[in-house]
């Protein structure tokens, strides 16, 4: 069964600003400590695949996905290499206009354990981890010149 977890952060900045620091790939090492190293095989705007090599709780591991830019506003992602214990990972990002200045933006993943059984603890997890990244990329899209 796929499971969903959704958390939302309001950011200081225009929805072009918040969704740039999103798709810029090469901001990730800079706004996530965890990220070691991203490696862009494709990117024409709209589309991008990529490797991303992050420090996990145990362990580093690469993931291998793409992204998909709906006009600004959503940005969707696949992953083709899940992380360990994983069967299905995808997810999204959409950035709402609050103001001319201030952007609501929702993170969600959608994934599939290979142990049903640890779904609550690590949906959890996610929602940890996805709220710590929001607030991340908040400081680092706020920050930005």
């Amino acid at each position: 069964m796929t499971r969903l977890v959704q958390v939302e952060e309001i950011f200081g900045v225009p929805t072009s600003e918040a969704f740039d620091a999103y798709w810029t790939l090469s901001n990730w090492p800079t706004a996530l400590d965890s990220v070691i190293e991203v490696n862009v095989e494709y990117d024409d705007g709209a589309h991008q695949c990529f490797d991303m090599t992050v420090r996990g709780p145990q362990h580093i591991e690469t993931v291998r996905g793409a992204r998909f830019n709906d006009d600004g506003r959503r940005l969707e992602l696949c992953q083709f290499q899940v992380p360990p214990g994983f069967r299905s990972m995808t997810g999204a990002w959409t950035f709402e206009p609050i103001n001319a200045s201030q952007t609501l933006v929702r993170a969600e993943r959608h994934f599939t354990l290979e142990d049903p059984s640890r779904e609550d603890a690590v949906a959890t997890m996610m929602s940890g981890l996805l709220t710590k990244n929001l607030l991340a990329f908040r400081s680092f899209a706020e920050a930005r010149p």
